[in-house]
Formats: structure tokens, C-alpha cells, sequence
């Protein structure tokens, strides 16, 4: 078997520019479901060749590296077209972020059976749908014949509970809760909390004739229903193929800020350079108005954009752009957020959100309305608009910011939503 350098050596000869991708993987994952309990012990390591000459590509995936790799990577150079703006990136220097790897997350199981033994005490007093906890250490590797010569170990945790209640109605719609980090931190109790204090507000609820009020969007709903309309929006391909509903200094909202962070301190996607081995760098992509869209090197050049290092990628696939940990902050906060407004915790439909005007219909599936004392569980609840709109209409903030995957929030009230009950 060769190494990565020997594969660069060998293409250098030939007059070719070449990248290796390296990617291993080993994780842990126990779930329980309809009462099934199931561990998982995963391990996968993955090489990925890319070779480029004059502007034509090449590419290649296995997991071994040979000279296999090399011929078939060469092979598939003879049906590329060739485009002056494809070529490898130069190497530049990497400054790696601490609070990525910890050494506690290779030896899991204790930890996991721990965790999993609080969450089912929650069959007292709910009825426990589903419990998943996964562990993950992951080593990233690239190197190139430009100078690109990085490596990275990252841990990561996942913890998420979902759960109803059965009445002599049917059952309540499912209540999910998670957390992520990068390590074993994550308070379960909390999550549990949670969990049955939304279960106590949904378990009776009624179909409401509640007009005109604002909408509030927990950052669990903000997740589900933003990041991909924003990775979709603010991709430098997207702006470049007007495919994306926003523009390049547009005002969209003069107290909106949301920042694309690769370095927040234990962001579940942060890293210390990106899927081609650039240098991360925070990037802001709305201030008032639109600042900039994400690139990797390819649309950094194609699109005449800056290089926001925000390739991504798996070993079975060309770079592309990907966000990284998504920073939305809104400067007008509040604790009384919620009062008088319809609160959406969970939504369905995302699926059919489309994703180049940026409109959507979804179903609010947890939800209830808060007059300012107490809160009565919604059903029935359709939510129609646009993103574009929707970041205009924000109007307060809570003061809790929060983690839900890739994105770092708080509560949003947002005014003039369609709602239909």
C-alpha cells in the first residue's frame, strides 16, 4: 500500500497537480426503538484522488490507496472539459483551533450506558419513542502537490430523545430533544425536562381560531427550517448560477447578523481549514444587509467571489460549499418574547421548501399559543412565507442562545406570517 505523498510524487512526475482526501472514522451508537435496544461499533477509512491538468479533473474514490487509484483518477481526466478557473489551491498556513478532540470520546461505553439509563427513566411518566447516542472520533487528512499538508482529529457526541403521550383522543405528536458536543457534557436532565414540560403543554390540544399574531420559532424549528435554505441561499455557486433569491447588498434587516463560524468554540461543524486544507475564517454573511456567499477555490474563482474556505465534502465526492456553524443574532432582545404569540417547536414539510425562491408551507406539528400565563398546544397549524420576508419580519430575540446542529440561535419572534389554522 502506498502514502498520500508517494501518490503525489508519482502524479508530479507526470506533469499533473493532485490532491488527496483522507477521511477515518470510528464511532459508538446505542439507540433504543419500540423497545429494541441496539449498539453499533462503526469503523470506515476512505482515500479520494483528485488530479488536474490545464483545467481538466480527474477523479477517483477507494479505500486503499495504490496506483490503481492514480490510474483511475487519470482515466476519468479524459472525459473533463477544460475551465481556466479549476486548478488545486496553494498551501497557506493553518492555525488549529483547540476544544476539537477529546481523548475521553475513544472509550464510550461506559459514558453511553450512563446516558442512556437516565433518558429511560423518562418511561414514568411519557411514553419513550425513540433514544439514539452516538459517538464519533473522526481524523481528516489533505494533502496536495501545491503545498497543502493539514490533519485534524475531531470527537463528537449525540444525544436525542423523542417521545409522546397517549390519550383517550390517539397520541400527541412526537416531542424530540438533542444536544451535541464535543465531548461528555451534555445535561440530560435538562433535555428531560424539557421534554415533559412540552409533553405537558401538547398533550390536550385544540384547533384555535388565533389570528394575527406573531410566530415564535424555537431554535430547534429554526434548524429544521433554515439551514438549508441558508447553505442553499448563500452558496457561491447558487449566487453565481442566479439560482439563489438573494443579492449582494441587499438590505434584508438593519438589527440581523448571521455569521458563518467555523472557529465557535465547540461547534459541532467547526473546524481548523476546510474539505481542500484552507485555513478557516469566520465569515459574515448578513449585516443589516448581504455581505458575502460561501465559496471553495473553484467559485472563489468562477464566481469572482473571495475564498471563504467553505469546501465540503466526503470521500466519494468533488469539494463543494457547505456553511459551517451558523451565528444568527438579532440586536433587539427581550425576555417577554413569547408572550401573546404562537410558539413552533417542531415542523414538518421541509422537504417540499423551495429552495430558489426560498418559499415554504409547513405544518407546525408541536406548537401552542402563549397569552402571557399559560399555554394551550395547538393543531392543525400551517405556516406559509418565504425566508427573504421571514428575516425581515424578525422583531425580538430572547436573551438564551442555544445550540440546535449547525446552528447557534435564540428564540425568534418573527410578525405577518401567514398562519392557518
Amino acid at each position: 500500500m502506498l502514502d498520500e505523498y508517494i501518490i503525489l510524487d508519482k502524479a508530479k512526475s507526470l506533469g499533473i497537480s493532485a490532491e488527496v482526501f483522507r477521511f477515518k472514522s470510528k464511532g459508538y451508537s446505542v439507540h433504543i426503538e419500540k423497545g429494541q435496544k441496539t449498539g453499533f461499533n462503526l469503523s470506515d477509512v476512505g482515500f479520494s484522488l483528485r488530479v488536474v491538468k490545464d483545467g481538466k479533473v480527474g477523479f477517483a474514490y477507494s479505500t486503499v490507496l495504490d496506483d490503481r487509484l492514480l490510474e483511475r483518477a487519470l482515466e476519468s481526466m479524459k472525459a473533463s472539459s477544460s475551465d481556466p478557473d479549476y486548478s488545486l489551491p496553494y498551501g497557506k498556513k493553518v492555525s488549529y483551533l483547540n476544544g476539537l478532540y477529546f481523548k475521553e470520546v475513544e472509550d464510550p461505553y461506559e459514558k453511553v450506558k450512563e446516558y442512556m439509563e437516565k433518558a429511560e427513566e423518562l418511561k414514568e411518566t411519557v411514553n419513550l419513542t425513540y433514544v439514539n447516542m452516538s459517538t464519533e472520533i473522526i481524523d481528516v487528512k489533505v494533502v496536495n502537490t501545491e503545498g497543502v499538508d493539514v490533519n485534524e482529529k475531531r470527537s463528537l457526541v449525540y444525544f436525542g430523545i423523542s417521545c409522546n403521550y397517549e390519550t383517550s383522543n390517539g397520541v400527541s405528536p412526537e416531542v424530540y430533544e438533542s444536544a451535541e458536543s464535543r465531548r461528555f457534557d451534555i445535561n440530560v436532565e435538562d433535555l428531560k425536562q424539557k421534554l415533559e414540560s412540552k409533553i405537558k403543554i401538547i398533550k390536550e390540544r385544540k384547533v384555535a381560531e388565533i389570528k394575527g399574531k406573531d410566530v415564535v420559532f424555537t431554535v430547534y424549528a429554526q434548524a429544521n427550517l433554515f439551514t438549508e435554505m441558508l447553505n442553499f441561499s448563500f452558496s457561491g455557486e447558487n449566487y453565481f448560477r442566479k439560482r439563489s433569491s438573494f443579492s449582494l447588498d441587499e438590505e434584508i434587516n438593519p438589527k440581523l447578523e448571521i455569521t458563518d463560524s467555523p472557529h465557535y468554540e465547540q461547534g459541532i461543524f467547526s473546524r481548523s481549514f476546510d474539505a481542500e486544507g484552507m485555513p478557516t475564517i469566520e465569515t459574515k454573511l448578513i449585516s443589516a444587509e448581504v455581505k458575502s456567499f460561501l465559496t471553495n477555490y473553484y467559485w472563489s474563482r468562477k464566481a469572482s467571489l473571495p475564498h471563504t474556505a467553505s469546501a465540503s465534502r466526503s470521500v466519494h465526492s468533488l469539494p463543494s460549499i457547505s456553511s459551517s456553524n451558523l451565528i444568527l443574532d438579532y440586536k433587539e432582545k427581550g425576555n417577554d418574547v413569547y408572550s401573546d404569540s404562537i410558539v413552533v417547536d417542531s415542523v414538518q414539510g421541509t422537504n417540499t421548501v423551495n429552495l430558489e425562491t426560498g418559499e415554504f408551507g409547513i405544518v407546525a406539528s408541536v406548537a401552542w399559543f402563549n397569552d402571557g400565563k399559560t399555554a394551550t398546544g395547538l393543531r392543525e397549524l400551517v405556516i406559509t412565507g418565504d425566508l427573504k420576508t421571514m428575516l425581515r419580519n424578525i422583531v425580538l430575540q430572547s436573551n438564551k442562545k442555544e445550540k440546535s446542529g449547525p446552528l447557534i440561535s435564540a428564540d425568534l419572534r418573527v410578525k405577518n406570517l401567514s398562519v392557518i389554522i
